[in-house]
């Protein structure tokens, strides 16, 4: 029987390592060359020598490029997004809403600048006021089970995506009404700080932890402010 790699797959099946195959193929004039140049480029202090993160160049030998770093790799609906909480990322945000003005145009959807003011207000609404019913425990329910993920995670939202009644805004605003209550709400709750939205209830989905609502409120105020080039 053909000997098994460690997976169970016999050997015969398994391709040959490429980094075994360049050593192998290396005369034992140029391992002893590699070998000279590593310890050579090593500091007097062994002790507190950090590893190179790739090799040095060696004159006629060639390595593989080195792995790049996890979070090169990671897709942008998996990176962590700014801080609500933050005082510098807050700072940015409120920066962004100052840049608007009543006849900044959006690059996609309907509403005008005032409405989407109103219309991110409504997320602050919900989580602060007692203005918006609360869903009946069904409705509740399909909601934690097909909505809460696109809501609470860092995957970003689409264009012209539906949205819930609450927040469809059809009305004329007054903008700058609407920039002043969406300032004191995104102040407040950089204010109140990341633990105390830790566990706490959410209008439709329950009880949510802070990365969920940092996630649900910010991810929706910058998808609006990047409709509108802020």
């Amino acid at each position: 029987n053909p000997a098994r790699s460690p997976t169970g797959v016999p050997d015969s099946h398994v391709g040959p390592n490429p980094q075994s195959r360049s050593l192998a193929s290396m005369s034992q004039d140029t391992m002893v060359k590699v070998f000279l140049h590593f310890r050579s480029s090593k500091t007097a202090d062994k002790r507190n020598a950090d590893l190179p993160s790739s090799p040095p160049p060696v004159p006629g030998v060639t390595f593989a490029k080195p792995r790049p770093a996890d979070s090169e790799l990671l897709p942008r609906s998996e990176v962590p997004l700014k801080s609500v909480f933050d005082p510098n990322d807050v700072r940015e945000i409120l920066g962004r809403i100052d840049k608007l003005t009543p006849a900044t145009q959006p690059t996609w959807g309907k509403m005008n600048a005032a409405q989407m003011l109103a219309h991110c207000n409504v997320t602050y609404e919900m989580a602060y006021e007692n203005k918006h019913p609360k869903p009946n425990p069904v409705i509740r329910l399909l909601l934690k089970l097909f909505v809460k993920q696109a809501v609470v995670s860092e995957k970003p939202y689409g264009h012209n995506g539906r949205t819930a009644p609450a927040f469809v805004i059809t009305d004329q605003k007054n903008f700058a009404a609407e920039k002043e209550r969406l300032v004191g709400y995104v102040t407040k709750t950089r204010d109140l700080g990341g633990k105390y939205f830790d566990n706490r209830e959410s209008l439709s989905f329950g009880p949510l932890s802070t990365i969920e609502w940092n996630n649900s409120f910010y991810k929706h105020l910058d998808h609006h402010l990047r409709q509108f080039g802020a």
